[in-house]
């Protein structure tokens, strides 16, 4: 990234002093403004206020959006597929087990079919898919699919990492 300094630069607001500033990038096309600010002493006194300093800034989150490097979302180690709604709550709360555990994965956020679930998993590019309905819940068990091989088997929800981690060697 290259930085240069522009002494003449006008933000097009007139109640800035002294120090004004703008971040601007050639990487997102032609709005190239960032953010921006400075300082603007005076501006509550012209308001009615008391004569304090000042000093604000503005950014676009969407600009900053566009700046950041894209999430690789492929290869994730897990897509946790809830079949059920009642299988939403433990769903969700298991993937944030396995992601504190250290493994990259997603979980779907509403029960839909399986088949739609499965080509969410392989879009993701997630390893394995863990199933989650009702029978599941029932045993306390995951239903565990290999999305290269297809081969599928059932671990115990509290030993879900273990098996990644058995797997993994």
């Amino acid at each position: 990234m290259e930085y240069a300094i522009n002494k003449n630069m006008v933000r097009g607001l007139d109640y800035y002093q002294r120090t004004a500033f703008e971040v601007a990038s050639g990487d997102i096309g032609a709005q190239s403004s960032v953010a921006g600010g400075g300082r603007y002493d005076g501006l509550v006194r012209d308001l009615g206020g008391p004569d304090v300093p000042g000093i604000g800034f503005a950014c676009g989150m969407e600009r900053l959006a566009m700046l950041l490097d894209p999430p690789d979302s492929r290869n994730l180690d897990f897509y946790l597929a809830v079949l059920e709604e009642a299988a939403l709550a433990r769903g969700q709360l298991l993937a944030q087990q396995l992601r504190d555990l250290g493994l990259s994965g997603e979980a779907s956020f509403e029960p839909r079919s399986l088949k739609s679930q499965l080509r969410s998993a392989n879009k993701l590019g997630a390893r394995k898919c863990l199933l989650l309905g009702s029978g599941e819940m029932q045993r306390g068990t995951l239903l565990v699919k290999d999305m290269e091989s297809g081969e599928q088997h059932e671990v115990d929800q509290r030993e879900a990492y273990t098996a990644f981690a058995a797997e993994a060697r």
